[in-house]
């Protein structure tokens, strides 16, 4: 697994984690190292995060690997933004927001989703 990509959107960098399509909970979990160890080689409150869930199997296990992935990854962040969820899972945010007491935003398209993790200091 390769490390996330870093982009740039209006002068600040946003680091994307990619889960979309992942359905198996081996992938996720191969996944979710990979941007552990890469988010936790960052100083703290320096990175914004931008999720795509687009097609990511929402279940009660992957929902609690994702709890655990936002408490561990909690002091380096800045602010997260996911998009690609819809209907019902986008309950699955509240879930994890409850839990890791982050403030992660959801929103229907990545360009939005980038334009207010700029906005975020």
């Amino acid at each position: 697994m390769d490390a996330p990509l870093v982009s740039e959107h209006l002068g600040k960098k946003i680091v994307e984690l990619d889960f979309a399509g992942v359905t198996e909970i081996a992938m996720l979990k191969e996944r979710i190292t990979a941007y552990q160890v890469f988010i936790a080689s960052h100083p703290k409150r320096s990175l914004r995060i931008l999720s795509n869930l687009t097609g990511c199997a929402v279940n009660k296990h992957t929902v609690g690997l994702f709890k655990e992935f936002t408490l561990h990854n909690k002091p380096y962040i800045i602010a997260s933004a996911v998009y690609g969820l819809t209907g019902f899972t986008k309950i699955f945010v509240n879930a994890v927001n409850q839990f890791s007491k982050r403030d992660i935003n959801l929103f229907d398209d990545p360009t939005k989703a980038k334009n207010w993790l700029v906005t975020r200091s």
